[in-house]
This record gives structure tokens, C-alpha cells and sequence, in this order.
């Protein structure tokens, strides 16, 4: 008689583990958040809080797609329109660390701004009240500035107004384009 186990035995332990792995990761906290490459103005923390896994929180591998699309958009919203990122995990002692890898790339400045149905000088007047010129990064503050002056010259309101960055060619700036 033999002393070892069957090899079914073995290939039943095996299958167990295997579908208990997902379980014990899920079971695990977010011990650390890495982010490589962040541009100097913009800070950890300012990302860290728009995110659902921070330090101390279970770690939910389904919510890492939507956390990782919410760096790229802040990274966007402070004017790096061509930002990425990617994402990896790693088991530590701890729990789990989470990397994000930024590519920030080129921050646009205001090229011009452009709504339809405002006259240009009317749209200037406003854009130069709000001290939006050409050295002013495309971040989603200067569109915060400038919808409630021009929302209800579209007959709209602010909620209503679509707001879109046009990149140039250069990779340098970039044209607010406004609409209803």
C-alpha cells in the first residue's frame, strides 16, 4: 500500500485552492496606493479622494476599471488632455498595493473659446472677464468660470450646456468649444 494521496485527491485540493484565491484577494484591505508619473500639480491625495479603493478599504478588483477611468479624468480636468493610465495589483504582506501608472503627457493651455450664437466680442468680453487667456491651462475650472455667463446667452441652462476641448495639432493648446 501506498503512503501517498490519490492524484485525484491532490487534483481536488488543487481546484479548491485555485477558486478559493479569488475569495481570500477579495477578503484583503488596500494596504497601499502607488501612482507613477504624476504630473508635479497634481497631487496623491487630490486623486486619492475621488477614488472608491483607498488605504484601509476591502479590495474590490471589478471596481479597479472605474477607479482607474477616474484618474484619467482628473488628470484631463487639470488640463492633461491626452492623460492614461494603467493599473496593476500586487499582493504584499500587508494586503494589497494597487500602482497606478500615469501618463500625464502634454498640459494645454486656451487657445480661444467658441460658442455658437454669441458674437465673438461678446464671447471675448467674456472670456477676458473670467482672466482666461493663451498661458491658461484647459482644466475644468476655466469651464466653471465661464458657463454662467454664457449658458444664458445659449438660452440654457448651465446643466444643459455640452462643453468640449478641441485639441490643436501641436499638442500645446486647445479650442473650448460650446454648444446647447
Amino acid at each position: 500500500m501506498s503512503c501517498h494521496p490519490p492524484l485525484s485527491l491532490i487534483r481536488l485540493l488543487i481546484l479548491l485552492m485555485a477558486a478559493a484565491l479569488p475569495l481570500m484577494a477579495a477578503a484583503q484591505n488596500v494596504a497601499e496606493l502607488v501612482f507613477d508619473g504624476l504630473p508635479e500639480t497634481v497631487t496623491a491625495d487630490s486623486i486619492t479622494a475621488a477614488l472608491s479603493q483607498k488605504t484601509g478599504v476591502v479590495y474590490d478588483k471589478a471596481q479597479l476599471p472605474s477607479d482607474r477611468e477616474r484618474v484619467v479624468t482628473l488628470l484631463k480636468n487639470q488640463g492633461f488632455l491626452d492623460a492614461d493610465a494603467r493599473s496593476t495589483v500586487n499582493f504584499i504582506p500587508d494586503g494589497v498595493r494597487v500602482t497606478y501608472a500615469v501618463k500625464a503627457r502634454n498640459r494645454y493651455t486656451v487657445e480661444s473659446v467658441k460658442a455658437e450664437g454669441i458674437a465673438e466680442a461678446e464671447l471675448a468680453a467674456i472670456v477676458a472677464a473670467a482672466k482666461i487667456d493663451q498661458d491658461t491651462p484647459c482644466t475644468q475650472e476655466v469651464i466653471d468660470r465661464l458657463l454662467p455667463a454664457i449658458a444664458p446667452k445659449l438660452g440654457v441652462n448651465v446643466l444643459y450646456v455640452d462643453a468640449q476641448w478641441k485639441q490643436n495639432a501641436d499638442k500645446k493648446q486647445a479650442v473650448l468649444i460650446l454648444r446647447k
